[in-house]
């Protein structure tokens, strides 16, 4: 419950939920009955784990994984593939709260990416690392309330299908998604080109010369 003390002619209360909010609140109201009615919507809300825009704005609070990647991309130089990438994350995820991602939600979410959207081991490394790019950052700043980013945890073949992934995702969509390696030699006058390329060479230019 808030605590509320009087003020001369105000109405001081303090509002606390260590689970959802950084800090206490510090609200000021005319009279008692406006902060009572107030304050009272306001723990409905908190109870069920919904922080108020204004306040989230007001604590610099993020607290769900798309407000870690909205103010992650804001502030931070991230390159194209890595913000294609929490676009995705964050439209599938963006409800979960930085709180609740423990090596137990970083486990569950890998396996749903294989099992329920099929997705290649290469396309599932990329999400990771994009996202625990974003909560690395997060830690730095103190909003996940942690010291260790539970993604950085996953075992060496983390995104590699086990036999049960392999016959979950058959199920689902009727075949599995694997990484295809590229283990071709450099034949002919592959490397004069490669090398004309990284001197500068635009080639799709060329072709368009008269």
């Amino acid at each position: 419950m808030a605590t509320k003390r009087k003020r001369k002619a105000s109405w001081e209360y303090v509002v606390r939920r260590k689970d959802v909010l950084q800090r206490p609140l510090y609200l000021t109201f005319s009279t008692e009955a406006e902060g009572d009615q107030y304050v009272k919507r306001l723990e409905a809300l908190l109870d069920a784990g919904i922080v108020p825009e204004e306040f989230r704005r007001r604590q610099g609070e993020l607290t769900t994984i798309e407000d870690a990647a909205r103010a992650y991309l804001a502030v931070q130089h991230v390159p194209v593939s890595d913000t294609r990438c929490l676009a995705i994350v964050v439209e599938r995820v963006r409800g979960t709260r930085l709180s609740a991602i423990n090596y137990e939600w970083v486990e569950s979410w890998v396996v749903a990416m294989k099992r329920e959207r099929n997705l290649s081991p290469s396309t599932i490394r990329h999400h990771v690392g994009a996202l625990a790019r974003c909560i690395d950052w997060c830690v730095r700043r103190g909003d996940v309330g942690v010291v260790i980013n539970p993604l950085r945890l996953l075992p060496k073949h983390y995104a590699a299908y086990t036999e049960s992934d392999a016959a979950a995702a058959r199920g689902a969509q009727g075949d599995i998604r694997i990484d295809v390696e590229r283990d071709r030699r450099l034949q002919g006058d592959d490397e004069a080109r490669i090398r004309a390329i990284l001197d500068g060479l635009k080639p799709w230019l060329e072709a368009r010369r008269p």
